[in-house]
């Protein structure tokens, strides 16, 4: 049977690695790469909201010079509750999504302000104001209230832009860094496990040459099999006795060059590697035991066929 001796490395290897992971964590903690990704995935849903909030004021807007025509003020008022109603609902998700900035969170309250100040005057605007022909000045007064409140609103709604796209652009260079982080992780790991190949295999090519220096040293004859019988090994004795060089016996069956039978009867014996790998255990035949070899020559041997087993 083969001699195979475990990796001893193996434990060094495995400790390299967990090594090279618990970096790559403290890499990401270190350089707080979750909570920076997770800000730029809010910041892009938060942007969404403040874009999306500029429709509905336009609307209100557009509406009023509409109002200035018609001085239909129930129409402009149900048109006016509806516009409000879907920029309400906007309102809630920014407030919301803005929570995880405290600076864009001000921001967007101080926006809520303004914007609640200007449907006021524009709600006011449309319940008493155009009634007349002439616009007195107590009206273009109102005018330019609301008008002023809306540049102040969408003043403060613009200025939400800057810590979005900087948390935008910081969220994405944490992803960019993780992703190399990742790759690097990958590659070393990779490494770990060609240099832990090649160690493995250079210990092995030496234990296998001590094994094969230990074979030849010994004094008596020693063949080495598979778990299916065929010869792996051989040293010179037993190569002497049966007839075989290792050349011609290697991967052949045992039954093949060990050819034995009883000395008294001439009966053959049987083989004692299928015994060993049955039982898992040393077997030794009987005393009266001749080896027969290639040219004919017969020895008087007394040998037994043991278990070699790794470790797994």
């Amino acid at each position: 049977m083969n001699f195979i001796l475990p990796a001893s490395n193996k434990p060094r290897s495995l400790l390299t690695a967990i090594l090279g992971f618990c970096l790559f964590v403290l890499l990401l903690f270190w350089q707080d790469i979750p909570s920076r990704i997770e800000s730029g995935k809010k910041a892009q849903s938060a942007i969404q909201k403040l874009d999306a909030m500029r429709r509905p004021m336009l609307a209100i807007k557009t509406l009023e010079n509409q109002y200035m025509r018609t001085l239909d003020s129930r129409r402009a008022l149900s048109e006016l509750n509806h516009f409000n109603e879907q920029a309400q609902n906007i309102i809630e998700s920014y407030l919301e999504i803005a929570q995880y900035n405290p600076e864009l969170f001000i921001l967007v309250k101080s926006f809520v302000s303004s914007y609640t100040e200007w449907i006021n005057k524009q709600r006011w605007m449309f319940q008493h104001l155009g009634h007349t022909d002439s616009i007195s000045p107590h009206e273009i007064k109102h005018y330019a209230d609301a008008d002023q409140w809306l540049l102040d609103a969408l003043s403060v709604l613009s200025s939400g832009e800057v810590p979005l796209h900087r948390d935008i652009h910081d969220g994405q260079q944490a992803e960019n860094t993780a992703q190399v982080a990742a790759i690097a992780l990958v590659v070393y790991l990779f490494l770990i496990i060609i240099l832990f190949q090649r160690q493995s295999a250079r210990q092995l090519a030496a234990r296998e040459q001590d094994l094969e220096i230990t074979l030849l040293s010994i004094g008596d004859a020693v063949i080495s099999t598979d778990i299916h019988g065929r010869v792996t090994r051989m040293n010179n004795v037993a190569s002497k006795l049966t007839g075989y060089s290792f050349t011609q016996a290697k991967g052949r069956q045992l039954s093949d060059i060990f050819v034995i039978e009883h000395a008294s009867t001439g009966k053959p014996v049987s083989n004692p590697v299928a015994e060993v790998l049955e039982k898992g255990q040393v077997v030794g035949l009987a005393n009266h035991t001749v080896l027969i070899s290639q040219d004919g020559s017969r020895y008087q041997i007394a040998d037994s066929a043991a278990p070699i087993k790794t470790e797994k």
